[in-house]
């Protein structure tokens, strides 16, 4: 490789490095690690950055923290704001996490829980955990006491 193609190269890393750092891009680690695995040139990455800056790419490919972090979202300020997530900072949609996160309820006792019930609520928690001993269960109640419902308009 002569020394005119290598200062070519050096320069376009320069531009990626500055293109970088002084735009803010959402998820441009994703973006990069997908260009990383298709082995594609730096003059890909630039082109891409590029096109991510200006919005008009968005890198697929989410992890499960991002999954899990749409999954907050959703369940503390509801669809509306999964939608402001996923448009702002490339967030999955709430569909495609809903297919990821898979929730079960946890079951309450109104007396005293059986074994069933809180070796239920623990492998609904801890999948990985199973209780198969015929010893003694160890849990935990919260008593409950004048409960008030409030009143809707």
């Amino acid at each position: 490789m002569g020394l005119g193609c290598r200062n070519k190269h050096l320069d376009a890393w320069k531009r990626l490095s500055i293109a970088i750092s002084k735009e803010d891009i959402p998820r441009i680690r994703a973006l990069m690690a997908a260009e990383h695995r298709r082995g594609r040139s730096v003059f890909s990455m630039l082109e891409k950055i590029d096109h991510a800056a200006r919005r008009e790419y968005h890198p697929h490919g989410y992890e499960k923290a991002d999954f899990q972090r749409a999954f907050l979202i959703y369940k503390l300020g509801g669809r509306s704001a999964a939608k402001i997530a996923q448009y702002s900072f490339g967030a999955p949609s709430i569909d495609s996490t809903m297919e990821h996160i898979a929730t079960a309820p946890l079951e309450s006792s109104s007396s005293v829980p059986t074994k069933r019930e809180i070796n239920r609520n623990l492998s609904t928690c801890y999948s990985s955990t199973t209780n198969q001993s015929d010893g003694p269960v160890i849990g935990m109640t919260m008593q409950v006491d004048e409960i008030k419902i409030q009143e809707r308009l």
